[in-house]
């Protein structure tokens, strides 16, 4: 059974899913995926570093680190990271995939595919432009993009 989350606590106003979402750090950047429970709670500072030198407010997150991943298979998708951005920029709008019961990868264009264990191709997302800056300046735009690839991911799986 999914965990539940009540609302996206990210500041991004994105509508979470029903499945509570795990984070773990790679070598090329971060993996989020559907959690059983468990872990650590995670912070916006927790994958940035300093919220403040981003400019983005320190919020509570809905991933939890190290969070067991549920024992079902997810389908995966990349997010193909330009240079000069960071797992960070891309944290909001993973968790909100990852609660929809996507494991969301955000890896460097130059990173080994290999970082995404057990699965098999993955779907690369590039120029998605749902970073955590846009879902904070551009907060409506940002979250109808979100959407957007939610429901283009539910069709490329084709899930109902």
């Amino acid at each position: 059974m999914p965990a539940r989350h009540q609302r996206d606590r990210s500041g991004a106003d994105l509508e979470a899913g029903s499945y509570g979402v795990g984070y773990r750090q790679s070598v090329d950047g971060g993996v989020w995926y559907p959690a059983a429970g468990g872990g650590v709670a995670m912070r916006f500072r927790d994958y940035a570093g300093s919220a403040a030198s981003a400019g983005l407010p320190d919020r509570q997150m809905m991933a939890r680190r190290d969070a067991p991943p549920l024992a079902k298979k997810s389908p995966v998708a990349v997010i193909v990271m330009n240079d000069g951005e960071a797992s960070a920029d891309y944290a909001p709008v993973a968790e909100f995939l990852a609660s929809h019961g996507y494991t969301i990868a955000a890896a460097s264009a130059k990173a080994s595919l290999q970082a995404v264990e057990g699965s098999e191709v993955p779907l690369l997302l590039h120029h998605i432009d749902v970073s955590a800056g846009a879902l904070h300046s551009e907060p409506a735009s940002a979250k109808k993009r979100a959407g957007k690839l939610l429901v283009f991911l539910d069709r490329h799986f084709a899930r109902p």
